[in-house]
Order: C-alpha cells, then structure tokens, then sequence
C-alpha cells in the first residue's frame, strides 16, 4: 500500500468526495506540491515543496535523488559537490499491528571541507529547523491510517 502511494504521490487522487495532489492527504497543512521527475522508482527524483508547522519560516524546496523505492522503503540524497550531504531512509515492513515505519537521517558529509562546514550549519543554523522537520515527520507518519486504506482501496485497482 505504502509503495503504491510513493508511485502515485504527484497524481491527484479523489478521496471523500474531494479530489486534490495525494501528497497533501498526507500533510493537509504542511504539504504543498510534489512531483516525481522521471519514472517512479529508483532513480527517480523528488521534488518537495513544505512548510514544517504550516510557518513559512520552516519552507523547503527541494529535488531529491530517490536511489531506492521498493516494498521495503525509500531513501532520499541531496548531493552537493558530488557528496551525499543529506539523506534520509524510509522503511517500512508489515507487523501483526499494521505497518512499522523507521526514519534514519544521515545529515553532513565525512569530506574534509564538507565535514567542517556541515557540522558548524547543523549546530547553528539547523537545529530549530530539524525539531519542525521531526514534528512533521511523526504528524505525516502518525496521519498514514487515517486516508491510506481508503485511499488506496479506491484506486489501486484503477489502470494508470
């Protein structure tokens, strides 16, 4: 279910009687646009746009490389000078209780340059931001039971 939603995130979807861009079921309030470049799947890309907490202080626009995207999760990268100086790994697994999903954030680089630099961002410029992200992390998260089920059980029979 969770990896038909990833495939279909940038489609609008009707759902309840509205009919609006699947990624905002997810977020109602912080999620803005999404659009898959390329073929959904490995080697995909990402675009996000965001708002943590709805505060445009906190808006992110962003293209990420998806280098995975199966039945087990996702991973997203944000390369800078040919360096990963940002990921995040997404993964999910069916349990008796419905799905376990795990997030693993791997930010900075172990480059010399990048390494310097990336822990004087993270310590002083990210940390208020990073506590928004983990907020809307487990609001997005704890929000999949709520529309996914029903979601998915109206469209995932339909041909695309």
């Amino acid at each position: 279910m969770m990896l038909w939603f990833l495939m279909h995130i940038d489609q609008h979807l009707d759902w309840r009687g509205m009919k609006m861009l699947a990624y905002r079921y997810w977020h109602p309030t912080d999620h803005i646009f999404f659009k898959i470049i390329g073929k959904p799947g490995p080697g995909c890309r990402f675009h996000v746009v965001e708002a943590f907490q709805a505060n445009p202080k906190y808006l992110i626009d962003i293209t990420f490389d998806v280098p995975k995207l199966d039945l087990t999760g996702f991973r997203l990268e944000v390369r800078r000078l040919g360096q990963v100086i940002m990921s995040m790994d997404e993964a999910f697994e069916e349990i008796p209780e419905g799905m376990r999903y795990t997030v693993t954030v791997t930010l900075g680089s172990t480059a010399p340059l990048l390494a310097t630099v990336t822990r004087l961002v993270r310590e002083h410029f990210l940390a208020e931001r990073l506590d928004a992200w983990h907020r809307h992390n487990v609001e997005e998260v704890g929000n999949l039971p709520h529309f996914l089920p029903e979601l998915y059980a109206a469209h995932a029979g339909t041909s695309w």
